[in-house]
Parts: C-alpha cells; sequence; structure tokens
C-alpha cells in the first residue's frame, strides 16, 4: 500500500518542480531585461527625457547644424561684413585682419590685438541715431569721470584729450552741436561723425561714432601716435551696404 502511495506521488511532484523552475527562470528574465522587460516600460524611459537631452546637447555642440547655423546668421550682419571688409581697403591694408575679430552678436563685433598698438576694438551698432549718441555719452562720461563735454578739443597724433566731430574729408570741426547728430540733419560732407579720447597710463582710449551704420566704436592701444594712426586708416575704410563713396581721401591724418 505504502509503495502504491509513493508511485502515485511522483506525477504530481514532478509537476510541481517543473512549475517551480519556470517561475524561477520568469523571474531571472524579468530582472535582465530594461523596463522590468516591459516595452511601456521602456517607452517610459525615452519619455524621461535621456534622448531628447542628448539631442539637445548634440545642436548645440560645435559643427551641430544648429551651431552652424547661428554662426553662419552672425556672420551675415551688415556690422560683421563691413568690419571683415576693411582690411581689403587701400588705407587699412593689414591693419584689421579678419582673424583677430569675432561676431558676439548681430550687432557686436570684438577684436582683440588685431595690430601691435592696439590692445582692442569694439565695434557696435544700435537701430537709431539717438540710441547711438545716447550709448556715446554715456561711454564718454565713464572714460571722463564726469560731464559729457562737447567741442572742446582735437584728437590728433599731437593731441590726445578731447571731444570733435569728424568727416572723410579728413576734417575734424568743433562747430556742430550733438542734436545736428541725433537729429539726422547731418550730412556726411560736413561731420560723418563725433570722436573722444583720452590718455590714462601711456594708454590710449579713442571712443568715435559713425552715421552710416550708426556704429560706436572704442579702441585702447599704445604708443598713442602709433594708435592713432591706426585709427586714421580703419574709421575711413568702414563701408555699410549703400553708404556713398568716401570722398576726399587725400591721406592727412585725422
Amino acid at each position: 500500500m505504502g509503495r502504491f502511495e509513493l508511485a502515485a506521488l511522483r506525477p504530481a511532484v514532478r509537476a510541481a518542480l517543473a512549475l517551480a523552475v519556470v517561475i524561477v527562470v520568469a523571474m531571472i528574465v524579468l530582472a535582465v531585461l530594461p523596463g522590468g522587460g516591459s516595452p511601456r516600460g521602456a517607452r517610459a524611459a525615452d519619455r524621461s527625457g535621456s534622448a531628447p537631452m542628448a539631442h539637445k546637447a548634440a545642436t548645440h555642440m560645435p559643427g551641430s547644424a544648429t551651431h552652424m547655423a547661428s554662426t553662419m546668421a552672425l556672420t551675415q550682419s551688415p556690422l560683421y561684413k563691413a568690419v571683415h571688409a576693411v582690411d581689403e581697403s587701400m588705407t587699412a591694408k593689414g591693419l584689421l585682419p579678419p582673424s583677430s575679430c569675432k561676431a558676439m552678436s548681430t550687432s557686436m563685433v570684438s577684436c582683440a590685438r588685431p595690430h601691435y598698438a592696439i590692445n582692442a576694438v569694439v565695434f557696435q551698432s544700435f537701430p537709431t541715431l539717438p540710441a547711438l549718441y545716447a550709448a556715446y555719452e554715456t561711454r564718454v562720461k565713464a572714460l571722463s569721470g564726469g560731464a559729457f563735454q562737447a567741442n572742446f578739443n582735437d584728437c590728433s597724433t599731437t593731441s590726445t584729450n578731447g571731444e570733435i566731430a569728424w568727416n572723410h574729408n579728413f576734417e575734424h570741426t568743433r562747430k556742430y552741436p550733438i542734436s545736428m547728430f541725433t537729429s539726422g540733419m547731418i550730412t556726411d560732407d560736413k561731420a560723418a561723425g563725433r570722436m573722444y579720447c583720452t590718455f590714462n597710463n601711456d594708454v590710449l582710449d579713442l571712443v568715435w561714432t559713425q552715421n552710416d551704420g550708426r556704429v560706436l566704436a572704442e579702441l585702447t592701444g599704445a604708443p598713442h601716435f602709433d594708435a592713432f594712426q591706426w585709427w586714421v586708416g580703419v574709421h575711413h575704410s568702414i563701408v555699410f551696404p549703400g553708404s556713398a563713396a568716401m570722398p576726399g581721401m587725400s591721406g592727412t591724418s585725422k
């Protein structure tokens, strides 16, 4: 009777053991598969942001399509093109190598050590003449440490402290008020812009405006004679599309 009962139990035991093995194997497979072995879990992992973050990082990497498009937009700005072309002019050949300049935005270009006498020069464009001259006066006040004073002295190779108007006939004049510049009533033959210069710690700081393109620029450099001569060649060679040709390029240092 005992042998009969044991024989009857053997199939049930074998079935139970087989079921236990299947359960253990299933648990191991579920533990190994990502997301708990569930396609829904994998999709949830994708939605967690790991893949989009990688995509975002790629779009901001140098060489990515987005980065290249952004760089291209900067180099297509009127200001960048005007600064980039300066080095090709007869009066400024070799004075402002394009390799020394970088577009910081569509309205700002910064150039580092373009010439042995120039530490740095920054060009910035403005949407209106009033905005340009407001920025100019603010910068002059900061450099002078006081109130803005117009038309009080010349800037030249022998004069390093003054505020005056300039034109493309190589003339500097003190007879035009700032109001004529902000209103746009002044013409290039009278004055193409204004300038301010100061000299401290053996360094010349020169700020100037150009009505065409509504540009504010500033340089620092030494020795001051060479830095001023660099400015003479460069500021006469910044041309924007649609600007009239520069008259009277006589070569006088102004």
